[in-house]
């Protein structure tokens, strides 16, 4: 297993037994606590990107230790999919949270496609890999700045794909504490802030692990998710000087866009003005 591919997953999905008071590493347990403290003090006074991007570092080293933890366990990533499911069917939800929690088990299915797609590229059955890599030589998140300035646009992609799936991370935990009631957030920040959000960071999480390479989404997959990602990933392969995979050409990309936010006019009940919608496509 690649370290990169192992980082890259969410803390959320083993929130249950994380806080689970009988969980055998206290240390690892209390720096959940501290992460989850973060989030509940900073959402009443701050909006969801400033926390992600304060919280970027934190998460980051939160993931480090969980994945040691996981491969001390002996959990296999066959079991760590399987707590991703349970997850998804246990969270228990009020009518105000309906859209939310859809948008939730949306948003880590596609997370789940694309880390079980990484993880059988690379014939990945334990974490135990990855704990050699991270104890033997800790990675540290700031190394990863470097690489903003790297000449080749993938390698360049690759911090952006890392703070996306911190970013998604932290709004994905957010979200549960939300749906079960430990933070307070009124109806207009969730549909107006928070389900966006995780709208668009597992739509770039995913536009980047294609561009980066590390996922090649099947044939056969024609959902509206993962078309999106293409779409995405393929501005950025324009944007960088690179033939598109998905797109034809630059008009393909602009008919795409409007279509696009005709279905976000659609789904939102609102205007969306297409010259904006096809920039932030652009990225």
């Amino acid at each position: 297993m690649s370290t990169a591919s192992a980082i890259s997953n969410p803390i959320t999905i083993c929130m249950s037994i994380l806080r689970d008071e009988e969980a055998s590493n206290v240390s690892l347990k209390n720096a959940f606590d501290a992460f989850i403290n973060s989030l509940s003090g900073g959402i009443q006074s701050k909006n969801i990107n400033n926390i992600s991007e304060e919280l970027k570092e934190m998460t980051f080293e939160l993931r480090l230790d969980l994945i040691i933890w996981l491969a001390e366990e002996n959990i296999s990533t066959e079991k760590y999919f399987d707590i991703i499911n349970e997850e998804l069917t246990e969270i228990d939800h009020s009518e105000s949270h309906i859209i939310l929690h859809e948008t939730v088990r949306k948003t880590l299915n596609s997370f789940q496609k694309i880390v079980a797609s990484i993880y059988a590229k690379e014939g990945v059955g334990g974490f135990d890999e990855a704990q050699d890599v991270i104890q033997n030589d800790r990675l540290n998140y700031n190394v990863f700045r470097f690489l903003e300035s790297h000449p080749h646009p993938q390698f360049k992609y690759l911090k952006k794909w890392i703070d996306e799936s911190l970013k998604f991370d932290i709004a994905l935990t957010i979200a549960i504490l939300v749906i079960e009631k430990e933070i307070n957030l009124n109806q207009k920040r969730i549909q107006h802030e928070l389900i966006p959000f995780l709208n668009k960071t597992i739509d770039q999480y995913g536009a980047y692990s294609i561009f980066t390479e590390f996922w090649k989404p099947d044939k056969d997959d024609f959902s509206p998710e993962t078309y999106k990602m293409q779409i995405l990933a393929d501005t950025i392969r324009m944007n960088n000087g690179l033939q598109p995979l998905f797109l034809e050409n630059e008009e393909d990309l602009e008919d795409v866009s409007l279509g696009l936010a005709m279905e976000a006019v659609s789904a939102d009940k609102e205007c969306v003005d297409v010259d904006e919608f096809l920039k932030e496509l652009r990225g």
